[in-house]
């Protein structure tokens, strides 16, 4: 059976093998490398590219179909977000032709501007085989890996779904686990033994997924008091996930999660510490630490919600870079505005000034939570790996490609050191979901998925947007043909 990353390969190569041509190659001359250390290669190198493949490194020459002068410029891994959701344009309600028209140009501009800012690779952490097998049949985007969403009956985020009996109906139903705590919510026919973990985790293993997510979340705004799954349940979900080899993701943002994943030792957190029970959480994250759990930050979900009462979002030069002007014109609009209403509707007779002050406020303790826990994640040397959460809503402020590259700026405005950054943007995400032989790093027979910049990214952050040139599978793309503006 053809994996989608097959499917991706064969597609590239037939840009490079018409009417019998041999393979293509690039040579890239005297760039400095850093590795996957962090580490700047004492002398400037030439990396050799035969079609996809980085077939050789170091003080040599030889003929190649493309030269690229790589003096004076920084080559590095390509980018790797390992929390993204693909599908659909954020914000978007598709209700008429002209959403339709706005779909289209943000559908075709998405993998783009993933590729604009450095991401070669993303994980959808709750997607599907057929979906990933199109999304990677496009040349001009990112790799895409996915996780199986599972959930329990009635708990987030399946809830959204309606009552018991639409959830069993809809499109996640098919991976919801068996939660014995209500079994009287099921009806007498349920298939129980299917909806197990040990059933689950292999059929999403023989689909293509790579890891598995799972929720605490005991809810927000409307829905809230929502049941969360046992400790049992979810020792049993690693347990199996574990003997498959796949990562399993745990959504939490609480000091309760935060307990709930150090007793069920999960692989990964998939967010930042939100909200506090006011208890010392020293003790916690050195237990997080103890056990090896991963965190992803996700700094951006707040920040971008924050970041919707900001009238200067559309500004700058990275905005419309990375979003079509059709989309930019209709965010603006009073239909565009439609989530930032709901947010926050007691602020929206306010001044736009007067409107960010406002939230700033409302925010504040949210924050301040957030980097009580990051500065307790860094000393006590927790992995970090990174994910951005893009989109966490149905919010333009978190746009594809773009809040990568806000999230690695406020990671850095947070204090994370420059060359922790670079690991977990690069092999410490290879490493967590098993493809650090192929991606994450600059060797001999690694997939060329890089990334020539014009500045260090171990001397300042602003130079991952210093990109030249991006390298998918090997082809080399200039960064401004990529731009949506």
């Amino acid at each position: 059976m053809f994996t989608t990353y097959t499917l991706r390969l064969i597609g590239l190569l037939g840009l490079y093998f018409t009417n019998g041509s041999q393979a293509e190659t690039t040579l890239i001359k005297n760039v400095t490398i850093i590795n996957e250390y962090a580490e700047l290669l004492e002398q400037p190198k030439n990396i050799l590219i035969i079609d996809e493949i980085i077939s050789k490194i170091g003080n040599f020459d030889t003929q190649a179909d493309h030269i690229i002068d790589g003096q004076g410029k920084y080559l590095i891994p390509g980018l790797i977000d390992s929390h993204v959701h693909l599908k659909g344009v954020p914000g978007l309600r598709v209700d008429s032709v002209k959403d339709q028209e706005l779909q289209r140009d943000g559908a075709k501009q998405i993998p783009r501007s993933y590729l604009y800012f450095g991401f070669t690779t993303v994980l959808d952490l709750a997607s599907y085989s057929s979906f990933v097998s199109q999304w990677n049949a496009q040349v001009y985007a990112p790799e895409a890996l996915y996780c199986t969403a599972m959930s329990i009956l009635n708990g987030y985020p399946i809830v959204y779904s309606g009552e018991a009996a639409s959830q069993l109906s809809s499109p996640m139903a098919s991976y919801l686990l068996y939660d014995k705590n209500q079994s009287d919510e099921y009806p007498a026919d349920y298939p129980v033994k299917e909806h197990l973990p040990e059933h689950l985790v292999k059929k999403a293993k023989k689909e293509g997924a790579i890891c598995i997510k799972t929720f605490y979340e005991k809810g927000f705004g409307v829905k809230k008091n929502l049941p969360v799954p046992d400790l049992d349940l979810i020792r049993e979900l690693k347990l199996y996930a574990s003997q498959e080899n796949m990562p399993l993701f745990l959504h939490a943002n609480s000091t309760d999660a935060y307990q709930f994943a150090s007793q069920t030792n999960v692989s990964v957190l998939a967010h930042g510490l939100w909200h506090s029970n006011g208890n010392d959480i020293k003790p916690l994250i050195k237990d997080i630490a103890h056990q090896d759990i991963s965190v992803q930050l996700t700094l951006t979900v707040v920040e971008g919600e924050l970041d919707l009462f900001d009238h200067s979002f559309f500004s700058s030069e990275e905005a419309h870079s990375a979003i079509p002007s059709s989309l930019i014109n209709w965010y603006k609009s009073e239909s565009g505005q439609w989530f930032k209403k709901i947010l926050s509707s007691n602020v929206l007779n306010l001044q736009n000034n007067k409107q960010h002050e406002t939230m700033k406020k409302k925010y504040d303790h949210v924050f301040q939570t957030l980097r009580k826990g990051v500065h307790s994640l860094l000393e006590n040397n927790v992995n970090l790996v990174f994910g951005s959460d893009t989109p966490s809503g149905p919010i333009y402020t978190q746009f594809p490609g773009l809040n990568g590259f806000r999230e690695i700026q406020a990671w850095a405005r947070t204090g994370v050191d420059l060359k922790t950054l670079f690991k977990s943007l690069t092999i410490r995400n290879a490493e967590l979901l098993g493809v650090q032989n192929r991606i994450g790093a600059i060797r001999e027979g690694m997939q060329a998925d890089l990334l020539l910049l014009n500045e260090n990214p171990l001397v300042d952050v602003q130079a991952y947007n210093s990109i030249q040139t991006v390298f998918i599978d090997g082809l080399a793309i200039d960064r401004e043909s990529l731009a949506a503006k």
